[in-house]
């Protein structure tokens, strides 16, 4: 049994309405209907990263994932570990840290972050959705495989 990382975009009216087109998703993508994917699938659910005013969700989304490679990065020295986490200001560590820790759960939920700008119209132009009403989320985690 091992554990990959996982990042998923879907699109929805609601978080649960893009959290339930997303797991559909990464069904088709496994063949795995029940068990360990290695995708959104292999989580209990979601829960929704609170980003702080006057950060995007895109920089968001990165500080979770360099403060996740720093805490489980095998075979990155010291050094390399505190650049990661010295690259997130000092304000925002604690809950970046926390979101990192559930990131690395395979147990716990899956992350969303309702995204916006650039990396949200690069989705959408992708998509059926182009045009309509709603959110684009990225689901991020951790999963069993």
């Amino acid at each position: 049994m091992g554990a990959t990382n996982f990042e998923r975009y879907a699109f929805g009216k609601t978080l649960e309405e893009a959290y339930r087109r997303a797991y559909e998703e990464a069904e088709d993508f496994t063949g795995i209907i029940d068990g360990e994917s290695g995708d959104l699938n292999s989580k209990p659910g979601c829960i929704e990263v609170a980003v702080p005013e006057g950060v995007t969700p895109a920089r968001y989304l990165r500080w979770i994932e360099k403060a996740d490679q720093a805490f489980t990065g095998y075979g990155i020295s010291q050094k390399q570990k505190d650049k990661l986490l010295g690259s997130i200001p000092d304000r925002h560590q604690a809950r970046v840290f926390t979101y990192a820790n559930y990131y690395a759960d395979t147990s716990a939920k899956a992350l969303a972050i309702k995204m916006t700008g650039r990396k949200a119209q690069e989705f959408r132009r992708g998509t059926v959705y182009a045009g309509k009403p709603g959110n684009v989320y990225v689901f991020i985690g951790c999963a069993r495989c």
